[in-house]
């Protein structure tokens, strides 16, 4: 579980940021266009998954991400299976304080992390045993998908980023939820002697970093990372930094963002169908543009 950058080398990289039940939907949709139109995202060399991303990321890795896109109806029915992703809307105490200590938090600093890795640690959420079968079915892995996926999370006690891959011998259910484990909401997890929570928890949705030296990269994020966008936190957003430094050394990248309305429920099931219709429009409209910058 070491940070190190994993797209030294690699031609083509992938980044999936999170953003909630919403952000997974609209991937969802805007990869259902790009594929139909003949982008084939199987030829990433690395992916790099960050809570709803880590759960697309995986999918895509393992291969069956067609099958995934064919199943969502597109039509207006909610897939029962992805709703039971979602957290439960009523909040024990403990899980009021967990969100409200995430919801306050400016910095993101170690302590502050710390903070909020406390708090997640200390509130009563459901166990993970369901989640994590429901992972399973819907990405279709129930092995690690491939050498080339790595999910982030971050360390409830220690604050640090903790990036999972296939040497690290943890289940993918077992990655994945631990990407996804929002406080107060999901988790945390156990990975071997690590608890942790959602890799979004810190000043990145992306860790684009981890695809550095990469010749190219595609990184979708909720969004363009300015100050006042949406996010689960209050935390900063650093995508543009992030953006500009893997310009820098030399990797081109494409950034797409879903930049939903401000009062969007990131959580809720009703926006699911919408996020998906939003992304699949995305996709048409940057079908041609991916395609020259993701194929040629």
């Amino acid at each position: 579980m070491m940070n190190k950058s994993f797209g030294e080398g690699k031609e083509r990289a992938l980044v999936l940021g999170g953003g909630g039940i919403y952000f997974a939907s609209w991937m969802l949709g805007y990869f259902h266009s790009l594929t139909a139109g003949g982008v084939d995202l199987e030829l990433s060399d690395v992916i790099v998954g960050t809570s709803a991303g880590s759960f697309v990321g995986s999918s895509i890795a393992g291969g069956h991400l067609a099958r995934l896109t064919r199943e969502f109806d597109f039509l207006g029915k909610i897939p029962e299976l992805m709703a039971t992703l979602l957290p439960s809307e009523e909040r024990s105490p403990s899980q009021q304080r967990a969100l409200e200590i995430l919801k306050q938090a400016e910095k993101a600093d170690p302590e502050t992390l710390r903070e909020i890795g406390r708090a997640a640690m200390a509130s009563h959420n459901s166990g993970m045993g369901k989640l994590q079968r429901v992972i399973g079915l819907m990405t279709g892995n129930q092995r690690w998908p491939s050498p080339k996926f790595h999910a982030t999370g971050i360390d409830c006690y220690s604050g640090e980023r903790v990036t999972i891959s296939e040497p690290d011998d943890i289940s993918i259910a077992s990655a994945v939820s631990a990407s996804m484990s929002l406080p107060g909401s999901i988790g945390p997890t156990w990975l071997k002697d690590q608890l942790c929570m959602d890799g979004g928890i810190c000043g990145t949705s992306t860790h684009c970093d981890l695809v550095a030296g990469a010749k190219r990269a595609l990184v979708l994020s909720l969004s363009d990372g300015n100050p006042g966008g949406p996010r689960l936190s209050s935390l900063p957003n650093s995508l543009q930094q992030e953006i500009s430094d893997l310009e820098a050394g030399g990797t081109q990248t494409f950034l797409v963002v879903a930049n939903p309305k401000p009062d969007t429920n990131l959580l809720s099931p009703l926006e699911m169908l919408p996020a998906m219709k939003s992304g699949a429009a995305k996709g048409k409209a940057d079908l041609a543009k991916v395609k020259k910058f993701w194929m040629d």
